[in-house]
């Protein structure tokens, strides 16, 4: 008989060490595969920003201003005879980021970024690719606290209007001397400052011709596309510049009032205040942070840091349409110079 060759089975040990050296080699390919899903979500974001740019300046060529940060319905932003309360950037520029449907059906009077039904069920459910970063941990269809309640459900954006700087009063920095910010006194008593020094503010008419710094070293969009996280390690706080209404709510009071309005609000937009990703102590009402930066479930928020997930740093898109990555370690009189249109003062590229 021709004998049979017999097969010798791994032994136990054997499929340890394959197993091992399998795990060893999954641990280090992780954090490169890691590594680069980061830098393409992060490319992703940039891509929105810059979409977000262009359609800025398509409104602005169609229009010859930026659209207002936050707006009310009166004339030139809206239809209304009584200012209500109007409609954010954000819904001006649907037209430029292929949401033209969506605008056309949006009605510019009637309290149109808050309580009106007709924009409210437009927008109801709707997720706008652009304005959210895939880096963001924050859930993309999570909506906004009081349209729950009230039976909507309006996202909130990723990235906020840039309104302008403070930090002092007057605001200065160098030279520059700002006059135009006042402490709101509405809803909290602990709501920080609105400053109007930026390009996108409640009731901003902005033109190109006013950015006397130059477009290209002036913010008018930058990221909120991570947690409010505090610096004891506390559970974080979604607190984006939509608040408890989402994407579309602007602001109510009429053009001349700002920034003197007793009633500050002004969604989609923010003061910057602190640095890039500042993670504050907790010290605020309600065990949430002082100073404007307010804990979620609030109706207002004045100074939320420009902030992302990305690792060390996050994007902000300049006024001429390019989009940079502010690091962490930016100073603030680098982050202050950046946000206001007209201070005299040239970045150098971070």
């Amino acid at each position: 008989m021709i004998p049979v060759p017999t097969r010798r089975a791994f032994t136990l040990i054997e499929l340890l060490v394959v197993i091992a050296i399998i795990a060893v080699l999954i641990g280090l390919l992780l954090p490169a595969v890691q590594k680069v899903r980061e830098a393409a979500a992060r490319a992703q974001c940039q891509n929105n920003l810059k979409q977000v740019g262009l359609a800025l300046h398509s409104y602005h060529n169609d229009n010859g201003r930026f659209p207002a940060g936050a707006a009310n319905d009166l004339p030139p932003f809206g239809t209304a005879t009584s200012a209500g309360w109007g409609s954010s950037w954000w819904v001006y520029i649907l037209p430029h980021i292929e949401q033209g449907a969506l605008y056309s059906k949006w009605q510019f009077s009637g309290s149109s970024g808050f309580t009106n039904s007709n924009n409210l069920t437009a927008a109801d459910t709707v997720v706008i690719k652009t304005m959210k970063c895939p880096s963001s941990p924050i859930n993309p269809s999570k909506y906004a606290a009081n349209r729950i309640s009230t039976g909507q459900r309006i996202t909130l954006a990723d990235y906020m209007g840039i309104s302008g700087f403070w930090n002092g009063s007057p605001t200065t920095l160098g030279t520059f001397s700002d006059s135009k910010t006042n402490y709101s006194n509405c809803c909290t008593s602990n709501s920080g400052w609105y400053s109007v020094n930026g390009i996108m503010y409640a009731q901003s008419r902005t033109q190109i011709t006013d950015i006397s710094d130059g477009t290209s070293n002036t913010m008018i969009v930058a990221e909120e596309s991570d947690f409010l996280r505090y610096s004891d390690g506390t559970a974080p706080s979604d607190v984006r510049s939509g608040g408890l209404y989402g994407w579309t709510m602007g602001a109510s009071s009429p053009p001349t009032a700002y920034p003197t309005s007793s009633d500050h609000r002004a969604f989609n937009t923010q003061t910057v205040r602190y640095g890039i990703n500042n993670r504050p102590a907790v010290v605020g009402a309600n065990g949430g942070p002082a100073n404007g930066m307010m804990p979620g479930g609030t109706d207002i928020q004045r100074n939320m840091p420009i902030r992302s997930a990305h690792p060390g740093g996050a994007v902000v898109l300049l006024a001429d349409g390019s989009v940079q990555f502010l690091t962490d370690n930016s100073s603030l009189d680098v982050v202050f110079a950046y946000a206001a249109r007209a201070d005299g003062q040239v970045v150098a590229q971070q």
